[in-house]
Order: structure tokens, then sequence, then C-alpha cells
């Protein structure tokens, strides 16, 4: 298969391989084969002018590059906004909501403890634990 367009920094004409596996139930299923690695993946990447896998291409998640305390901070969000709902989506439903809900307070609250202890670490790096109201 051939890859060609404009793209931002220029046109590209980049031939890129398709495969096909048979399913263990029946069916097939369709990988490209890295430009780069020669090796399968699903998806290919579009980054310095050219197509490769995420290996190839150096990709990152993005919480590979948040350190502790945002990656906690993080986490407590999408629980929130799973609880509330959020861009549409709506709060849990289903058969099982109340189970649901209950599991999401739960999570919700221990990433919250979670975030705040690591946000009273960095701010007493002495380690010592205090509650509010309290003098240091």
């Amino acid at each position: 298969m051939t890859i060609s367009g404009d793209m931002p920094n220029g046109a590209i004409n980049q031939h890129v391989a398709v495969e096909m596996v048979a399913s263990p139930f029946g069916g097939h299923r369709c990988y490209f084969i890295c430009p780069v690695t020669a090796r399968r993946c699903e998806v290919i990447y579009y980054a310095g002018g050219r197509f490769g896998s995420r290996e190839a291409q150096r990709l990152s998640y993005t919480v590979q590059g948040m350190n502790e305390l945002s990656r906690a901070r993080r986490k407590a969000a999408k629980l929130r906004s799973r609880l509330c709902g959020s861009g549409g989506h709506p709060r849990p439903r289903g058969g099982n909501r109340i189970d649901t809900v209950r599991r999401l307070r739960e999570a919700e609250y221990a990433a919250k403890t979670l975030y705040l202890d690591q946000l009273r670490v960095l701010a007493d790096p002495s380690g010592f634990r205090w509650m509010p109201g309290e003098s240091r």
C-alpha cells in the first residue's frame, strides 16, 4: 500500500506493507508492517516526516511524561468525570449502577487521598503529616 498526500512539512509518498493473518475463530485480521522496524503493528503514526510504529517513532503515552503528583491528580479527575458525567457522557447507567457508583466513589476517594498525601510531601519534605487546624 502506498500512502501519499500533503503533510504539514511537505508532500509524502511512502510504501507501507499490509499483512493479513488468519484469526483463530475465523476471518482475518490486517496489520501494517512498520517500514522502519519491519514488525507488525495495528496503527502507524506520522512523525518526523515519515510513517512508522509507536516504537519506531519513539512516541510515548501521556502519563509516561508525568510525575507521580500529576498522575494522581489526573486519575482523581478521570474518576470524578466518570461519576458526574462530562462532555455529554452521562454518569454510570445499568442494573449494577449502585455498585458501580460505590466502587467509583471509593476509587476516587483513594486517588484523592494519594494526591493530597503526595502534595503534602512536596509541601513539607520532612514527611511529617499534619492535619489542617493543627500548628506545625
